[in-house]
């Protein structure tokens, strides 16, 4: 929101905390509102950067078998197809001898992609990963993996498994140690201490211009005037919200962000969040340890269009793979080699789709999908020289990979708390011992996948 624009008369206690996007779930800080600085030098460097793809991504097309007769005949029908073709022979768009990237994930000119990171090892996908259930709901997988716990649990517990995860980690010392981009703190970091939603980091300030000619600055006032309202409320959600507010806006405001579609991010809200996480990471005086943002819209029952230009799978996968290449390139443009520390991210969806194309060229809710981890750490045992479609399916055809109930889409051979696992103790600082708190109920494999080392 921007301190120019806005000058609202009677900003409330409760407006307020819709104004900053702070969900009410918020919890405490350990600083006073009237004593927040912006963090120094902290000792914990990595940034823990998790992107939803919400409304079942289909890893069958974003990271397709393309090798396979089985995969070209199921996504063909009498209607139509939206197989990937095979690329030509050398093209970028090859991850190994038998899985393509989509089109619209490769640039056209340039190198501003998800090829890149992957070329340099610095990227992985892993096929075939999800969480272990039979509903094919949005809202089910979503809830049930967000919150981390297992399926048929009567009782969901207040807190995401993010939320666990920051709780446990070392505290960097920041003012703020999360945030989401968005209106809403999402299920997954619910409980997190220092942790806010921001609806729009580069634009976040207190309502009221900084000056109005020939009155009171409202914006410094009605921060003064907040703060000495709930110095009086009790040590409930609200309070907590507030300080988190208070904290964010010290923290997020001085961080010089970039224009929006600058650079080789594309101008959409996806890029732009992505632009402006870059930015908060680059910044010396701040540190975030957790960064949330959502990619939505990848429920495609018809017209998937992946080879398309205009298509609903085309450009939201463009949109995902060029923003991440513009990324990549500004963190190692900025800090050198070094760029590829200073983060992990991980991107993830809720479910996949079905193996068969259906009637309207699209694909219905099924089963395993890919999920995508870079940054430091990934890929480690293939010895530096690229990435890998990480996988355990059957190694023939689809024929062998189905899901066991419905026989109708991938299957699921890698829990997802499994790759967080490794990604959260040998990445994010977690202490193996406090593994069981965050995804309570759950027995990890006794030797991991070795995705992230």
């Amino acid at each position: 929101m921007s301190t120019q624009n806005r000058n609202e008369a009677g900003l409330t206690r409760r407006s307020f905390l819709a104004h900053t996007g702070v969900a009410a779930g918020a919890v405490s800080v350990s600083v006073g509102m009237s004593g927040i600085a912006r963090a120094t030098s902290s000792t914990t460097t990595k940034t823990g950067i998790f992107v939803n793809q919400r409304g079942g991504c289909d890893g069958l097309t974003m990271v397709a078998p393309v090798a396979e007769a089985a995969y070209q005949s199921a996504r063909t029908n009498a209607f139509g197809t939206i197989a990937i073709p095979q690329p030509g022979v050398g093209a970028r768009d090859w991850l190994d001898s038998k899985f393509a990237l989509a089109p619209s994930g490769v640039a056209v000119t340039g190198t501003v992609d998800m090829i890149e990171p992957y070329l340099n090892g610095d990227l992985v996908f892993v096929h075939g990963a999800g969480w272990v259930n039979q509903s094919r709901s949005h809202f089910t997988a979503m809830l049930n993996m967000e919150h981390g716990v297992n399926p048929g649990v009567p009782l969901f517990p207040a807190d995401g498994w993010g939320g666990r995860y920051v709780l446990r980690a070392p505290d960097s010392g920041s003012p703020v140690r999360g945030f989401a981009h968005g209106n809403l703190l999402p299920t997954l970091l619910r409980g997190a201490p220092k942790t806010s939603a921001v609806a729009d980091a580069a634009n976040l300030g207190f309502p009221g211009p900084d000056t109005l000619t020939g009155t009171i600055p409202t914006a410094p006032f009605r921060q003064h005037t907040i703060s000495k309202s709930y110095q009086a409320t009790p040590r409930v959600l609200a309070m907590q919200a507030a300080e988190a507010a208070f904290s964010t806006l010290a923290e997020l405001t001085a961080v010089t962000y970039p224009t929006p579609g600058s650079g080789s991010y594309p101008d959409t809200p996806f890029g732009n969040a992505l632009a402006n996480t870059a930015a908060v990471i680059k910044d010396p005086n701040v540190h975030v340890e957790v960064i949330h943002l959502d990619i939505a819209s990848w429920d495609h029952h018809q017209a998937q269009q992946p080879n398309t230009p205009g298509g609903v799978f085309y450009e939201i996968f463009e949109d995902l793979s060029v923003s991440v290449g513009a990324f990549y390139q500004d963190l190692q443009a900025h800090f050198g080699s070094s760029g590829v520390t200073k983060y992990l991210m991980m991107i993830f969806t809720e479910f996949g789709r079905q193996i068969a194309v259906n009637a309207d060229l699209g694909t219905d809710h099924g089963y395993g999908s890919v999920f995508t981890a870079m940054g430091a750490g990934v890929n480690p045992s293939a010895g530096g020289s690229g990435g890998t479609v990480f996988h355990e399916f059957g190694s023939a055809d689809l024929a062998t990979s189905f899901d066991p109930l419905n026989s109708d889409a991938l299957d699921i051979t890698i829990d997802y708390r499994d790759i967080w696992r490794e990604a959260l103790e040998n990445q994010l600082c977690l202490n193996p011992a406090d593994f069981a708190a965050v995804f309570p109920g759950f027995t990890p494999r006794v030797t991991p996948p070795g995705i992230i080392g």
